[in-house]
């Protein structure tokens, strides 16, 4: 293999073109070819992101010049298209969640095992700068020993919703915001704080449109090793992302402006990253600069390093799949009016050789 990954984009809709995007400021990833089913999309997309044009989807996963897929298509085809490539022997990029179910996920997370490619997940929030510096901060010991991790995540798009969004049903976005925006503290959250054992919901609807969907989740997180978590998440707000860390000699706090999501080259303005000591309080914090980054961009180099042999992939299947277990044992707790659910027995009901990973996920990359 060349000194960058040959790829091909599987999909030309809105986030498609996010990575899209993103790959030309790659130095390990050389994204040449796209595929789409409707050949207007796909001839468009193809010039919009000077791309090769690839009709016959099985000619493109046959070439030999192909190294690895990315897909962004429907959470409801990953599995397919996954196992379609790794039969061919091609790495795989899946945008997040991993699939649109958990048994679906598992599925995708045994191609490595099968087929001997590699598999990664787009949970880019692991990438963020702040989320970074939070993750040195609790190795180096300088927050002491952990009690306590909080995310947050929200925006405004269940008060946007039309029926025609495949987001306004539940099976299509399962938990609404949950499964869209809060797998990425589920992934987060476990990143920083080791594996979750149970999660504990109550939901609502408070969005004046009829979807289908809750639009608010309060989730209570128990931690393998017994500290707690919370997760709020909801498409009712102006939009906030938010994680605070916190340990028995102080805490990190870090903040960006949500609206800029997409916009992931300027998310370090705005942002805040704080220290607050023990004793001292916030108005005794400390400001710690956010440097500039595209998680983006970053998650598909990372990907590319990780098939040219260069480090281990702190985005797997593995990490993916706990991360869509926390969000379906959510939604049962919710169900059955806030009880604890625990992530492990979700995963083995799910499918046959599930559980906990062989090896622990690498965390957040550094």
């Amino acid at each position: 293999m060349a000194d960058r990954v040959r790829g091909a984009m599987l999909g030309a809709g809105q986030w498609a073109g996010v990575l899209a995007a993103a790959s030309a400021q790659c130095q390990a990833l050389d994204l040449r070819w796209c595929w789409a089913r409707d050949p207007d999309k796909l001839l468009a997309f193809a010039g919009r992101h000077r791309l090769q044009p690839r009709g016959d989807l099985d000619a493109l996963l046959a070439d030999p010049e192909l190294d690895a897929v990315f897909i962004a298509l429907p959470n409801s085809e990953h599995a397919r298209f996954a196992e379609a490539a790794a039969r061919q022997g091609k790495h795989v990029f899946i945008e997040k969640p991993v699939a649109g179910t958990l048994a679906e996920g598992l599925s995708i997370r045994q191609l490595e095992r099968s087929h001997g490619v590699h598999v990664a997940v787009g949970h880019c929030a692991r990438f963020l700068a702040g989320n970074r510096v939070i993750r040195r901060l609790i190795e180096s010991g300088e927050l002491g020993q952990l009690t306590q991790i909080e995310a947050v995540f929200g925006n405004g798009r269940g008060l946007r919703l039309q029926r025609t969004d495949w987001r306004w049903y539940q099976s299509g976005a399962p938990g609404g915001p949950l499964s869209q925006i809060g797998i990425h503290q589920f992934d987060v959250l476990e990143a920083l704080g080791g594996p979750i054992r149970s999660v504990s919901a109550r939901s609502a609807h408070h969005s004046p449109l009829p979807s289908e969907v809750e639009d608010q989740w309060m989730v209570v997180v128990e931690f393998a090793d017994g500290k707690l978590g919370s997760l709020a998440v909801n498409w009712t707000s102006p939009g906030r992302y938010a994680v605070r860390a916190t340990g028995m000699h102080g805490s990190a706090v870090y903040e960006i402006d949500q609206t800029l999501w997409s916009d992931a080259s300027r998310l370090h303005e705005n942002a805040r990253l704080r220290i607050e000591r023990a004793g001292g309080g916030s108005a005794a914090s400390t400001e710690l600069a956010v440097e500039p980054g595209n998680m983006f961009t970053e998650e598909l180099d990372h990907f590319a390093g990780v098939v040219l042999g260069r480090h281990a992939n702190a985005i797997t299947a593995d990490a993916a799949c706990r991360a869509l277990a926390a969000v379906e044992a959510s939604i049962e707790s919710a169900r059955r009016g806030g009880a604890a659910v625990g992530i492990d027995a979700v995963i083995q009901a799910a499918g046959p050789g599930a559980g906990v990973p062989a090896e622990p996920s690498s965390g957040l990359t550094s």
